[in-house]
Formats: C-alpha cells, structure tokens, sequence
C-alpha cells in the first residue's frame, strides 16, 4: 500500500481550506478514485477536487508537511483496503 497526499488552497469548490488529505492504496488511480468518490468534483468527473496531487515521497519532504498548508495539516485519512475472496464451485470457500 502506498500512500498519496491531495492538498487543497482557498478555492470555494475544495473541501477544507488549506491542509490535505491522506489517502492509502496500491497505486495513484486507485487513490484518485477513491478520493473523487468521498469528494467529487463540482465541476465535472475530469478533475480532481484538490490543487495539487502527490505521492508520499515527494511530500514528506516538503515544508507543509512539517509546518501545515495555509495554517492546517490533515483533515481525514481515506484507505482503499480491497478482499478478494475465491469460492469453489458448489459455493463452499476456500
């Protein structure tokens, strides 16, 4: 699992104002889904609800995750945990 940051600004549109969210899953589009599942877009499926997008290297070296975005830091944890369960035939598990 990794882990990818979604930053927010001042726009009206965002959902919080400054700080990010954090959000686990195995790879960016399954995080980017995710997100725009918990907070969609106003205007439209093509964009993402945030200002910017980053993966948890990039910004855990980044002055606003020590210091916080415009006077905040995390508003909310998002994880995508998916289980995949194989049944025999005949509806038994394995």
């Amino acid at each position: 699992m990794k882990k990818f940051y979604f930053s927010y600004g001042d726009a009206p549109a965002y959902p919080f104002r400054g700080g990010w969210t954090e959000v686990t899953a195995r790879d960016a589009e399954t995080a980017v889904a995710a997100f725009k599942l918990v907070h969609p877009c106003p205007r439209g499926k093509e964009y993402i609800n945030c200002a910017f997008v980053y993966d948890a290297e990039t910004f855990e070296k980044l002055e606003i995750f020590k210091e916080g975005n415009a006077g905040a830091k995390c508003h909310e944890v998002i994880k995508v945990e998916i289980t995949i369960k194989k049944i025999k035939q005949g509806g038994t598990t394995r």
